[in-house]
């Protein structure tokens, strides 16, 4: 930031600060782990800083790195590239959940869903769910699939669907 303060550069600059994946401290797994599907690891930070381009502000709203693209061309005043997924962070807040995959087990592969209340984790080998509910346990410490399998089917449902449409949107990109 001080070079492009040197150059004069720092308002019409849009800096942009993430990481590829979150961090577990030993909530659920090994300290600093970042293989796992809990909400320490799947989220991530965001920073955006364009003093020309956007106001000061934070929000809370879940994001993924599908989202950078259409997010910066949101903001620079382009559109994404068609091939690119992911919600312009900027416009609202996200409507369609979080996908989560761990794979770094290939003994043990597992995918999640997110949405703002809730964090399924299924072991796609035994077809296995956990659920938590991130309004009452944000920490994730409690497993309420039990408790709700209505809302176990329904994101359990919806992550076969989105797994679905990723590998078919996969092939047809790699095919076309």
């Amino acid at each position: 930031m001080d070079s492009l303060d040197d150059l004069g550069l720092t308002d019409r600059t849009l800096v942009v600060i993430t990481a590829d994946h979150g961090e577990n401290m030993a909530e659920h797994t090994r300290p600093f782990d970042h293989g796992d599907l809990h909400d320490a690891a799947l989220r991530i930070p965001l920073v955006i800083r364009w003093p020309d381009g956007i106001e000061p502000g934070r929000r809370e709203d879940a994001i993924q790195l599908t989202d950078l693209v259409p997010t910066v061309c949101g903001l620079i005043g382009i559109s994404a590239p068609p091939t690119s997924r992911g919600t312009n962070a900027t416009l609202s807040s996200r409507e369609e959940p979080l996908v989560g995959v761990d794979h770094t087990d290939a003994t043990r592969p597992r995918n999640a869903i997110r949405t703002d209340q809730w964090n399924l984790v299924r072991d796609e080998n035994t077809g296995e769910v956990e659920l938590f509910d991130l309004g009452v346990d944000p920490n994730e410490r409690h497993d309420v699939a039990k408790l709700h399998p209505e809302v176990a089917r329904a994101l359990n449902a919806q992550l076969d669907s989105l797994a679905s449409h990723l590998r078919e949107n996969a092939f047809e990109s790699e095919m076309g």
